[in-house]
Parts: C-alpha cells; sequence; structure tokens
C-alpha cells in the first residue's frame, strides 16, 4: 500500500505573535494560530472516516504548529481539499465573531500572510526508513513556504479588496520526482494551493474514468523531454488509445497557465489507484 508523510508548519505565526500589545491580545493569537493546525487536521480526518468504511492514520506528531502524520495515499486528495476548506474558512467565518482583540487580528495586515505550508513524500515500500521519508517531507515542506512567500505580493493585492483568506500550499513528490519537485527544472512545479487541487481534479477524475491510470500515465513521459515534446507524446497515446482527450487537453491548458505540472501532477495524486 502507498502511504504519504504528511509535514505541516504554520507560516509567519511567529511574527503574527510578535504583534501582541497585551497579554490578552497574545493569548487570542495563540489559541486562533493553534486551531489554525489542529482544527484542519481534525475536520479532514473526520470527513475522510465519514466517507469511507475506516480511516488509517499514524499522528507521528503533533505540536504547536508543526505537524508530521502518515496516510494512505488513496485518501490524500480528500485530505488535501478538506485541509484547504477548514483553513479558508474557518478563520473567515471567526472573523465576524469573538471578542474585539480577535476582530482587530484578522482584519490586520499581518493576517494577510498566515497560512500553513506543507511536504508530501510518497512511498511504496513501509520500510522505507522513517527519518529519511521525514526529511524528504520537511524539504518539500520547505519549498512550499518559499514558494508561498514569493506569492506575497499578489496577496497583498487582494488584500486591498478585503481578502481574508489564509494559504494552504503543498509540495508533493514521490522517490523518482523528488529532484524534479526539488528544482531540478524551473519551468514546471509540483507546488500548489489547496483551490487549483480542487480545479484540477474533475479533469484528474474523467482521465481515471477512461481508463489512463496513473501508471500507464507515468510511462507516456520522461522528465528529461522538453515540455512541447511531453505535452505531444501524452495527447498521441491518448487519443491513440481511446482514453479522454479532452481532460489531456484541458490539463495541457491549465498547466501552461499555472505552471504546474499537472500530469506528474496526477501520476503522483492517482498511484493508489492503479
Amino acid at each position: 500500500e502507498y502511504i504519504v508523510y504528511v509535514t505541516a508548519d504554520g507560516d509567519n505565526f511567529g511574527m503574527m505573535k510578535s504583534s501582541a500589545s497585551t497579554v490578552t491580545h497574545y493569548l487570542s493569537i495563540v489559541t486562533t494560530l493553534t486551531d489554525m493546525i489542529y482544527f484542519p487536521l481534525l475536520y479532514s480526518l473526520k470527513k475522510i472516516a465519514e466517507q469511507k468504511t475506516g480511516l488509517k492514520f499514524v499522528p507521528c506528531y503533533i505540536g504547536g504548529d508543526d505537524v508530521l502524520i502518515i496516510i494512505p495515499t488513496k485518501h490524500l486528495k480528500e485530505f488535501l481539499i478538506h485541509m484547504e476548506s477548514a483553513i479558508r474558512n474557518m478563520l473567515a467565518y471567526e472573523a465576524q465573531e469573538g471578542d474585539a482583540d480577535l476582530r482587530k487580528l484578522r482584519k490586520g495586515f499581518l493576517y494577510k500572510r498566515l497560512g500553513v505550508s506543507a511536504g508530501l513524500y510518497l512511498t511504496k515500500d513501509v520500510k522505507y526508513p522513517v527519518f529519511l521519508a521525514t526529511e524528504n517531507a520537511r524539504a518539500l515542506e520547505g519549498i512550499s513556504k518559499k514558494y508561498a512567500k514569493s506569492s506575497i505580493k499578489e496577496r497583498e493585492k487582494l488584500e486591498q479588496e478585503g481578502d481574508l483568506t489564509p494559504h494552504f500550499t503543498f509540495t508533493i513528490a514521490d522517490e523518482k520526482t523528488f529532484s524534479f519537485a526539488s528544482g531540478a527544472k524551473d519551468d514546471y512545479r509540483l507546488t500548489l494551493n489547496g483551490s487549483e487541487l480542487v480545479e484540477l481534479k474533475n479533469y484528474m477524475d474523467k482521465l481515471l474514468a477512461s481508463k489512463l491510470t496513473a501508471n500507464k500515465s507515468r510511462k507516456y513521459f520522461q522528465l528529461n523531454k522538453s515540455r512541447r515534446e511531453y505535452e505531444l507524446t501524452i495527447s498521441y497515446h491518448v487519443a491513440r488509445n481511446d482514453y479522454d482527450l479532452n481532460a489531456v487537453l484541458k490539463l495541457i491548458e491549465k498547466g501552461r497557465k499555472t505552471k504546474i505540472d499537472t500530469f506528474l501532477l496526477y501520476y503522483l495524486l492517482y498511484l493508489a489507484e492503479g
């Protein structure tokens, strides 16, 4: 069974704590930031357990804003989407509630920089050293943090429009794609936010329904090919084997627009399904 090591850490939590002007304000901040980690985790796992007959996961470490858990890869898509929903909506809702300190905090400039960055490392062999898998997940988490910081200018533009949404950013890889995700190529990435995944999942589900499994898709491309050659190879095989060509063309279009490697992402997210 494929499993995924998930590490996560809050972004700019320390900066937010240092902005407190009173003890009450500081405690309000700490409570809010703690909830921002624990609630999405609990919400995601609870939602998956409700949809499935059961859920196996290992909470290796959950302390403060620092997290390490292990879950089956077959639950990963739902886990990420539920995390996205909880992080984006929980504090936006709470911004209308609570005491004056909390409302002030969530309307402040620093609030716009809040978020959660995660690293996801997939492995099939349960004998793979936990230490190495954790280190790889942490490295991917670091990539997520860098990407989140680089997009802060765009978030500051949204601030002018009254945006109250914190981000959830993650980077995903396995042993075959780890060097790629770590920056072997700069033009396309395996780092994205939860809302981008929600948009892409519809086309990926259509690909799976047309019998283009993740394992089949992997043999159609090589990481050392140019992007155009890579896209032509996939399109050719999809048309030849009567897979969902429209879904493939949409993923190519989305990949060019967002610079996300949508086909490697499909391979990683749907690997547990064949």
